[in-house]
């Protein structure tokens, strides 16, 4: 009887953690659509658009681990618990935002990502970084052979990390306190 409790919250929390993904990836894709469309060549408006975006992510890691905390485990969340929902709900954001990178560079504006690149080697050529030429050179055939899909693997991996990170610390607002 325990053990299929068990296996019921498992499924019950991935469940919750899909769809507070569906919530915070839908968002982040229109943050980022507006970013990636409009904010292009204004700095400040990019700075602005990625801030609401950074405070819609912890606002929503927050409010549905309170949900899930809430309506799943009847308010007796532990530290791995929170820490292992935030874990699957950056899990589904992050495929979420790789699929939404990889389709808008690859077919809705491939132009953006070559122009991307184009600026960033033009920023490594012309900035006094103490780089050796082998480490610019380096650099800037990396950048060469970015494509939608190397950007979209690496963009999901670096969000499920900055998630990974956020989670080690929002848990801790969650972790039960009785000793």
């Amino acid at each position: 009887m325990m053990m299929e409790k068990e296996n019921k919250n498992r499924e019950n929390a991935t469940t919750y953690a899909m769809s507070a993904g569906l919530v915070l990836g839908g968002a982040l894709m229109f943050i980022y659509f507006i970013q990636l469309q409009f904010c292009s060549k204004h700095p400040l408006c990019s700075l602005i658009l990625s801030s609401i975006g950074f405070a819609i992510t912890i606002f929503c890691v927050y409010y549905y681990t309170m949900v899930y905390n809430r309506d799943l485990l009847d308010g007796n969340i532990t530290y791995f618990k929170a820490l292992n929902f935030g874990m699957h709900l950056f899990f589904f954001v992050s495929m979420l935002l790789a699929t939404f990178f990889y389709f808008y560079f690859q077919f809705i504006n491939p132009k953006v990502l070559q122009q991307t690149i184009e600026s960033s080697i033009s920023l490594i050529n012309h900035s006094n970084l103490n780089l050796t030429e082998n480490d610019k050179i380096l650099m800037v055939n990396n950048l060469k052979s970015m494509s939608a899909t190397n950007f979209a693997l690496s963009s999901m991996w670096s969000f499920f990390l900055m998630g990974f990170f956020l989670s080690i610390f929002t848990s801790f607002s969650f972790r039960n306190k009785k000793l």
